[in-house]
């Protein structure tokens, strides 16, 4: 409660050291009639209560506080219960909103059905659980051909790694959650793997791409317009939609460090070539997205080093490519202005 006290903490159960001659625990569930002993179905049964009953056993006393403080004791040093079976009898299911721990101890379960007695750490991933946080990588090795269908475990980490040669197209299932994961496609074979739900759609996951990918619920998508992939020591990978809303890979540089280059020269007549391309806006032949930027073909005219052909034989330019045109375009403009002024200024000298 606002501005009172903070309570003693109990920082061990009541009666942990009672010889087991002098505590019961854990204290009976069904009633104990027509013994005067407590149980969690009676409490302190008939017989003990009045002035002319039994007293309370001392041992159940001791026990029912032991049980008590012993789960408070456990709630103060910030242990969570997983998931039990017997809960889940007792109560008639668990409710919605309800949190169990994960069976690895990485983080949490949360329930959206109500009377739920599946258990989310072996049920198949639409048992109505659905994971709160979870730390670590669901490492799926050894693809070839078959289709993986994520268990529930596999698919609440927030990271997914895929391996192994393929010697056939794959799927990988992932539950219809509405969750992000990112997913690392390291197979190696001329095949694809496409991420989806079991009824939904999905996404074509490149070799050697990290992709972000997002669940509404129904289907599987990327995250915003882009994704990102780590490949090797100094590059990146940007995979965007084409327009046949396949992917296409765009390599660059993300280091210019001097150290990592040689045969280093000036870019030279990026001025006189800026006729050979443009700034032009277009839209997507797959779903009509408006968009900026320069066609592949154009600049290969001035630039043809900044422009590669992907596994789908769809050209991409290089970012950095086009920065370095451009740089080098302003700076012959600027030199030429200079020129002009200094030339200008001898005429008004005479």
């Amino acid at each position: 409660m606002a501005g009172a006290p903070t309570p003693v903490l109990i920082l061990e159960a009541f009666a942990s050291g009672a010889g087991s001659t002098y505590v019961t625990s854990p204290i009976p569930q069904a009633s104990q009639q027509p013994n005067p002993r407590a149980s969690y179905t009676d409490g302190f049964p008939p017989q003990t209560v009045g002035a002319t009953g039994t007293p309370p056993d001392v041992r159940d006393v001791n026990g029912v506080l032991k049980d008590l403080s012993s789960n408070i004791v456990a709630l103060t040093a910030g242990q969570f219960n997983q998931f039990n079976a017997a809960v889940a009898t007792q109560n008639g299911g668990y409710a919605v909103g309800a949190i169990v721990v994960a069976a690895d101890g990485s983080g949490w379960w949360v329930n959206l059905v109500n009377a739920n007695t599946n258990n989310p750490d072996i049920a198949a991933a639409g048992s109505g659980w659905v994971p709160l946080d979870q730390y670590g990588v669901a490492a799926i090795a050894g693809l070839t051909n078959a289709n993986v269908t994520l268990t529930a475990p596999q698919a609440g980490k927030d990271i997914v790694t895929l391996a192994g040669a393929l010697t056939g197209n794959v799927q990988i299932i992932f539950p219809p959650w509405k969750s992000v994961w990112l997913v690392a496609n390291n197979t190696t074979g001329s095949f694809t793997v496409t991420c989806k739900t079991a009824l939904g759609s999905g996404i074509i996951v490149p070799q050697g791409v990290t992709t972000m990918l997002y669940g509404d619920g129904a289907n599987i998508d990327l995250v915003g317009s882009g994704i990102s992939a780590n490949v090797g020591a100094v590059a990146n990978t940007l995979a965007l939609r084409d327009s046949s809303a396949g992917l296409t890979a765009a390599s660059f540089n993300v280091s210019s460090d001097s150290g990592l280059k040689y045969s280093i020269e000036p870019i030279e007549g990026a001025l006189d070539r800026l006729d050979w391309w443009r700034g032009v806006t277009y839209r997507l032949k797959a779903g009509g997205e408006l968009r900026s930027g320069v066609i592949a073909q154009d600049f290969a005219k001035a630039r043809p080093e900044g422009v590669r052909k992907g596994k789908d034989d769809y050209l991409t330019v290089d970012p950095m490519a086009v920065i370095a045109e451009l740089a080098a375009a302003l700076r012959e403009e600027r030199d030429a202005r200079r020129m002009l002024e200094i030339r200008v200024a001898r005429l008004e000298r005479g």
